[in-house]
């Protein structure tokens, strides 16, 4: 438990307890990928306290499901212990976590898709085999953003090069690529890429 990621120390371990300091705002992007995510050294990622900030009274004054949804959407896409809720259940009912499910992450050196403006992350959970697609998406600003979403490659993700749809997949309405509505603050959302349906 620690608020430092120390090699080799950490090698001997099996998880990482972050996060034993309180925040006014949420930790960065570029911190979690540093400290807490654990890829350095293979250990699972735990956070004691919250990513979106112990301290943050602009968060602790709304709705318990907002608060919710800004905490898994900053968890979810630097793969951190999830606190559950029905947002995991829909990823986990997808096949996260299982072999049919590949995950790529924003970071990777080449991305298998892209996302602006630069406070929206992304995490892209792609089953080959039925053609689709979970994209997670999490803003870090304090105010509503509209994401656009471009996928240079959709063969990477298991996609065929045209003919696929994208709907929010808590409701499944139709969602627009170029302009994904992220409600602030700290705005979560669960996209789903996959073939048009007649």
């Amino acid at each position: 438990m620690t608020n430092t990621l120390v090699l080799p120390i950490h090698t001997w371990a099996t998880a990482d307890l972050d996060h034993e300091l309180g925040s006014p705002k949420p930790f960065s992007p570029e911190w979690l990928q540093a400290e807490t995510v654990g890829r350095q050294v293979g250990n699972y990622p735990l956070t004691l306290y919250a990513i979106t900030g112990s301290q943050n009274t602009m968060l602790q004054k709304l709705p318990k499901e907002k608060q919710y949804r800004a905490e898994w959407g900053m968890r979810m896409v630097h793969e951190i212990q999830s606190n559950g809720g029905k947002l995991f259940d829909l990823v986990r009912q997808f096949g996260y976590g299982t072999d049919a499910v590949a995950v790529h992450n924003y970071w990777a050196d080449e991305p298998a898709l892209r996302v602006e403006p630069e406070q929206v992350k992304w995490l892209a959970l792609a089953k080959p085999q039925a053609r689709e697609v979970f994209i997670v998406l999490a803003s870090w600003a304090a105010d509503d953003v509209k994401a656009a979403i471009r996928l240079d490659d959709p063969a990477r993700l298991g996609l065929a090069a045209n003919g696929w749809a994208l709907a929010d997949a808590e409701d499944s309405s139709a969602v627009e690529a170029g302009a994904v509505l992220l409600p602030g603050p700290y705005g979560a959302r669960i996209l789903k890429l996959g073939p048009v349906t007649k």
